[in-house]
């Protein structure tokens, strides 16, 4: 099974592609202008979500593949749907 960590490599990318959209829809909702990235509190909350998963994607996918080349594709591929699971967990109750 050399391909099954695949799935949560183009998974993670894909969450965090779910975030990024997530943060530009909550620019127009809480009318803030671009460039910006204070003012509204809710807006706050999800722009370090964002932000936060953007910082953990840089260490966690080389962390990934490494594990997966050295160890196990499939134990990495079980590791990065807990990563996706919790960063979703994270976003849902830091949001609220």
């Amino acid at each position: 099974m050399p391909y099954a960590g695949q799935s949560s490599q183009c998974s993670a990318p894909l969450r965090s592609l779910l975030v990024r959209l997530a943060g530009g829809r909550s620019t127009r909702w809480y009318n803030i202008a671009a460039p910006a990235v204070s003012g509204n509190e809710m807006f706050e909350r999800v722009f370090r979500v964002h932000m936060n998963t953007q910082e953990q994607l840089v260490v966690f996918l080389p962390a990934l593949w490494i594990f997966a080349g050295y160890i196990s594709p499939l134990w990495a591929a079980g590791l990065g749907a807990v990563f996706i699971v919790g960063r979703a967990i994270y976003a849902s109750s830091y949001v609220k």
